[in-house]
């Protein structure tokens, strides 16, 4: 939490400078760039600068390094989901990487910071900016946004375009960073009438007792009885005021998880998304120079195969 509110405290335009600079370096020299490469790059320079402060600037960041530490966290996600063991080299060479990266000592274990603030962002932002090439308003709302960085602006609708943030928040409604969520809760075996010492006595004799629970937030978040028939459609002006129901109010944040376990940075993160496509899009429009080219569909981790930044100059 101390690291949003201190990236809060040094203000959006700062962060919104970070994330320009960020985007000049990652874009390609040659003729062109895998797009999630590229949007990994940009996510990871801002994060080690904006986010963890490491007192390095954004073009002293080894480009090779980030590249290794993106794929290969990548990599351990997916062989994380495989019944076989990790390659016993993989976790010596992500640290190497991720040392040559962040030297401050302040992270004794770098990969716990690196991956909250940067894993689920650059997804987030790619997405957000795939699906800002085929929208006719995302264009004008996020050239806003890139012109005044504030919260007001990204909040802003019209009543005939969304805003930012109903565009971060259907992006995140139709690819939640995590389709499942699950939790681990104590059971009590002994009712609440009897004395506290007997659960206590219970958890020493045979460990803690606890119930995991799954919540599908991926099956709610596209449920058609909540959204109506448009639910698998990307819509961000479903969440104007005059539309969105109350039940679909209460759970559109459903992405960030729920309760006392919810994510910290849930009243941070949009916002954050929203500026760094933004500074992404302003530097892949016509005329720029550079060209965001598509592929046949929108992946997650993995899947933007087609997908690149052509170098037009």
């Amino acid at each position: 939490m101390s690291l949003i509110k201190a990236a809060t405290e040094r203000g959006w335009t700062h962060f919104q400078n970070i994330a320009v600079d960020s985007v000049e370096e990652a874009l390609p020299r040659a003729s062109e760039k895998d797009f999630d490469v590229f949007v990994q790059d940009v996510t990871m320079r801002v994060a080690l600068v904006a986010i963890l402060d490491i007192d390095v600037s954004v073009r002293d960041l080894d480009s090779e390094d980030i590249r290794v530490v993106s794929k290969l966290i990548t990599k351990l996600w997916s062989l994380s989901k495989q019944p076989g063991p990790i390659p016993a080299e993989f976790l010596p060479r992500l640290n190497y990487h991720l040392r040559r990266l962040i030297p401050d000592e302040a992270y004794p274990n770098p990969l716990d910071f690196v991956i909250p603030v940067w894993e689920t962002m650059w997804r987030v932002v790619a997405t957000s900016v795939a699906y800002a090439q085929s929208s006719p308003y995302a264009s004008n709302i996020f050239s806003k946004l890139h012109i005044s960085p504030t919260m007001d602006q990204f909040r802003h609708s019209d009543g005939t375009q969304p805003s930012v943030e109903w565009f971060i928040a259907e992006v995140m409604r139709l690819h939640p960073p995590s389709q499942r969520i699950s939790r681990a809760s104590p059971i009590h075996p002994f009712p609440a009438f009897l004395p506290l010492n007997l659960n206590k006595l219970a958890a020493k004799l045979f460990g803690p007792l606890l119930r995991r629970e799954c919540a599908d937030i991926g099956s709610v978040l596209k449920c058609k009885r909540i959204w109506g028939a448009d639910a698998d459609t990307f819509e961000p002006l479903r969440f104007h005021c005059d539309r969105a129901t109350r039940e679909q109010e209460a759970i559109k944040s459903l992405p960030f998880g729920y309760g006392r376990l919810k994510c910290v940075a849930a009243g941070w993160a949009p916002m954050a998304a929203g500026i760094l496509s933004a500074a992404i899009l302003d530097r892949v429009q016509a005329g720029s120079g550079f060209r965001l080219v598509e592929g046949k569909c929108i992946g997650g981790r993995e899947g933007w195969s087609g997908w690149a930044i052509s170098n037009q100059l």
